[in-house]
């Protein structure tokens, strides 16, 4: 139970992180709070027992210190996913449930790498931290939880208000006519 306890209070100023990369602005400094979450998050994953979350945190860290120096290229993100599979199946001592932060990294890091629209990155977002969500209920992170539950309800919504705004201008009527 300490170490469940630890790790929530390492988790919190993860969340920390979190809030001052989405409140910062410029490509580096925002990677840079997301390099410092991923860094955190390792070590929480320390105290809760998930040898595979300090691997793939690891792992983030340093794809996101590759993208905020520009030089996540195509050979990278490669080697960067075979040896996400290897080491996070190697290091996975949590069963199926050890499995989702390989999972989970998988897909974002695929998302950050080939989506350029809005609306699909806002959607990969919400996805990714959903399967966190799970993951984060089995190793009893509960301030990952409602951080990540909140994100996700909060991009689900954006996505929403998007999705909406652009119906409305592809509604607009000019002399009564649709614009197409």
């Amino acid at each position: 139970m300490k170490y469940i306890i630890i790790g929530n209070l390492i988790s919190l100023l993860a969340a920390v992180f979190t809030i001052a990369s989405s409140l910062s602005s410029g490509r580096r400094r925002i990677y840079g709070f997301q390099t410092f979450q991923c860094l955190t998050m390792a070590l929480a994953s320390v105290f809760f027992g998930s040898a595979s979350g300090v691997v793939t945190f690891l792992l983030n860290a340093l794809r996101n210190e590759l993208t905020a120096r520009d030089l996540f290229r195509k050979k990278i993100f490669i080697g960067f996913m075979i040896s996400l599979v290897i080491l996070g199946v190697w290091s996975n001592n949590r069963g199926v449930i050890g499995l989702l932060p390989v999972g989970t990294t998988m897909l974002y890091t695929t998302g950050c790498y080939y989506l350029k629209d809005d609306l699909s990155i806002k959607l990969n977002i919400a996805i990714d931290l959903s399967l966190w969500c799970i993951y984060e209920v089995f190793i009893y992170d509960f301030v990952s939880l409602a951080v990540d539950g909140v994100t996700v309800a909060v991009t689900l919504y954006a996505i929403h208000r998007e999705i909406r705004k652009r119906e409305k201008l592809s509604d607009k009527k000019i002399n009564g006519k649709k614009v197409v």
